[in-house]
């Protein structure tokens, strides 16, 4: 057990024990800002948000919240089951097909394609979905997602923000406590990699996490949390800009574009509101433009030129292309968790887990953008759903990614406790006043009419009987 593993492990375990669920979640929020560390090693490192998650899990079953299941919470049990079944199958049904194992290297790979066959990834990635799913099930059933998230951002940006200035300065000691998952680890004085192991990882989360803090700065009202989010979405987009990945370029084009399109549709739809807003907001970028244009631009077409056509491109490039071939050789089946490696996440997954798996997934996310969309509360979760499933789609194919179970479990909760008639969830002796109301928990007795069930509209309290 690595020590940060043993922290956050026993940090869990506390709250199991005392029945305080939010120690759960704040070790599943620290453990999704660092996933890059190991928790545990058994045979091969364990990914320290898979043990935390496993804890969560057994909180769950030792005390389960009998108030209802989300719908994404039931697709997403098919989809895990889906995935399970599958990928005990896969290596014998399709023995033999050509493959590019997670472990055997993309570039080597690509001129000797390995067999399928049954190997310790396959466990290993369903050891990681199941765990995922634990900490999703936990989050979402106990009503602390909103504060797991915004600890997981938080610790995330600012962790990489204080590694990369002690590399700067040669001072890298925090990488025996953080560099125990991985036997590669990015190390270049040119790009930026955080807490993760290489740039890409830390340009899908500094994606996640800038759009979140961003949208949460854009809606609060309070003058405090919009300083507060406002410096957490400058700090995502500096670790971006240092990361120098093409994943990200790529990934804030579309996001940029798609929110151009939103904001434009919005302001035909409302019949011209908020004009001078935009008026302002296009002058201001034009000014900066004019001002900065050259700085922005240079480096973009420089990396653009640098990542078309290089090493990188081309392995990224095979890689899909060899997901692709191994869909159709399964005959939309897939090779099972952990079968192939390609460089997109939905070329993987359908490489994977197939067509059937992949839909059951992307079923997942549109019920939870569709339920946490109709809650203004959970738009920013929404929001960066959204953005890191695009970041992933580009280049970073790991299904296991920890900031995007949170999301999607965060997306849910928030909806989910909307359509509760009782105004908040009793977390055993905690309550919590909603997921994203910013509010800290306090104690509250179980029987209070605000969160007993015999006191609830649900449950109306009976009427006396009328006198003689």
């Amino acid at each position: 057990m690595t020590a940060l593993g043993a922290v956050l492990m026993s940090l869990a375990a506390v709250g199991v024990i005392l029945r305080r669920r939010v120690l759960v979640a704040v070790a599943l929020g620290v453990a999704a800002g660092v996933p890059s560390s190991a928790g545990i090693v058994v045979v091969q490192p364990v990914p320290i948000f898979a043990c935390v998650g496993a804890v969560a899990g057994v909180a769950l079953f030792l005390r389960p919240v009998s108030d209802g299941r989300p719908r994404a919470l039931s697709l997403l049990s098919a989809f895990l089951a889906w995935s399970l079944v599958w990928t005990a199958l896969a290596p014998w049904v399709f023995a033999g097909v050509p493959v590019l194992t997670p472990r055997g290297g993309v570039e080597r790979q690509l001129s000797a394609l390995t067999p399928l066959d049954y190997t310790t990834t396959n466990f290993a990635q369903a050891v990681i979905l199941l765990a995922a799913v634990c900490a999703t099930a936990f989050l979402l059933r106990s009503g602390t997602a909103q504060l797991a998230l915004a600890v997981a951002a938080w610790v995330g940006i600012t962790t990489s923000l204080v590694r990369v200035g002690l590399r700067q300065i040669g001072l890298d000691v925090l990488a025996p406590v953080l560099d125990t998952l991985q036997t590669y680890y990015a190390n270049t004085d040119s790009r930026w990699r955080g807490v993760f192991n290489e740039p890409s990882e830390l340009a899908a989360f500094a994606t996640g996490a800038t759009v979140y803090a961003v949208v949460r700065a854009a809606r609060s009202d309070r003058p405090g949390e919009r300083l507060a989010h406002g410096a957490l979405a400058s700090g995502g987009a500096t670790l971006l800009l240092g990361s120098a990945s093409g994943t990200a370029l790529v990934a804030a084009a579309i996001i940029l574009g798609i929110a151009s399109v939103l904001l434009l549709a919005r302001f035909v739809t409302s019949g011209g509101r908020g004009a001078p807003w935009i008026v302002a907001s296009v002058i201001v970028a034009a000014i900066a433009g004019l001002l900065f244009g050259d700085v922005l631009v240079e480096p973009t077409v420089d990396l653009l030129q640098a990542k078309i056509g290089s090493k990188s491109h081309t392995a990224r490039s095979g890689a899909d292309a060899v997901g692709l071939d191994v869909l159709w050789s399964t005959h939309g089946f897939g090779a099972g968790l952990g079968g192939n490696r390609s460089s997109s996440f939905i070329v993987t997954l359908l490489s994977t887990v197939g067509v059937i798996g992949t839909s059951l997934f992307a079923w997942v996310l549109a019920s939870a953008v569709r339920s946490g969309s109709r809650v203004p509360t959970a738009l920013p979760a929404v929001a960066a759903l959204l953005a890191i499933v695009v970041a992933k789609a580009v280049a970073v194919p790991d299904l296991g990614t920890p900031l995007l179970w949170l999301l999607l479990s965060a997306s849910t909760t928030t909806a989910l406790v909307r359509s509760r008639s009782v105004g908040s969830i009793p977390c055993d002796g905690v309550e919590w006043a909603g997921p994203g109301s910013g509010t800290s928990p306090s104690r509250t007795s179980r029987a209070t009419p605000s969160t007993s069930p015999a006191w609830s509209p649900t449950h109306p309290r009976p009427s006396r009987p009328s006198r003689p």
